[in-house]
């Protein structure tokens, strides 16, 4: 199953991802690759670490190797949309639709390299590399993310508490013009991490394709 998991920092994408990563993994015998880094300075893959100076020499680029750079990254992880039998990815380029106008200095509309344009270019080419994708928008209500904002800082998140509301609402829209026609939505604001797996699974085992359907009963044999 290929997922893609958008939303709002302070959401609770990461924490859900990696829970329900482990429901798959558990169903199907193989752990998803899950790619979280597509938000600015966390652009690299965790493995090995980043240190501050590498992060800090990412967010201190100019907008238009940035730019280069985050199309790159974006590009490059349509791959495994194609070959990789389970590719999740939190935000790809979803995230650059919303946070590069805002706060990168590129993509902003009718400009070059408009990032809200591009996303439904590269929603036509998840389609073309796998109809079954299935798009997920987690999200809570402002008050909750501002909530999460002040009880857990992080320094180089780019969300600023007098955007929430607008990344809310820009996360909503892309969520809404996407062309991926598979979509469940997640509201954290009141749940538990437990109960949003949960109602995830719940959401998206209806579009649990054929090919890892066999993979299941494959499994399940295989147990006993």
């Amino acid at each position: 199953m290929r997922l893609i998991v958008i939303g709002c920092e302070y959401a609770g994408k990461t924490s859900i991802v990696a829970e329900l990563g482990k429901w798959w993994t558990e169903l199907t015998g193989a752990a998803p690759g899950i790619h979280d880094h597509f938000v600015v300075p966390d652009l690299v893959h965790k493995d090995p670490p980043k240190t501050d100076a590498e992060e800090a020499q990412i967010a201190t680029l100019i907008p238009s190797l940035l730019e280069k750079f985050q199309r790159y990254n974006i590009e490059y992880h349509l791959w495994p949309f194609r070959h990789d039998n389970d590719m999740w990815a939190v935000n790809h380029y979803y995230g650059d639709a919303v946070y590069a106008p805002l706060y990168y200095g590129y993509g902003g509309a009718g400009e070059y390299s408009d990032r809200r344009m591009m996303a439904r270019y590269y929603d036509r080419e998840t389609l073309d590399c796998d109809p079954d994708a299935v798009i997920v928008l987690v999200k809570a209500t402002p008050e909750v993310i501002r909530r999460r904002m002040a009880a857990e800082p992080r320094p180089k998140c780019p969300l600023k508490e007098a955007d929430v509301e607008k990344v809310l609402g820009l996360f909503q829209e892309e969520f809404e013009r996407s062309l991926i026609f598979k979509r469940i939505m997640l509201d954290t604001s009141t749940a538990t991490v437990a109960e949003t797996v949960a109602e995830a699974v719940k959401q998206v085992t209806p579009f649990i394709p054929e090919k890892d359907t066999l993979r299941i009963l494959r499994k399940k044999a295989v147990a006993g």
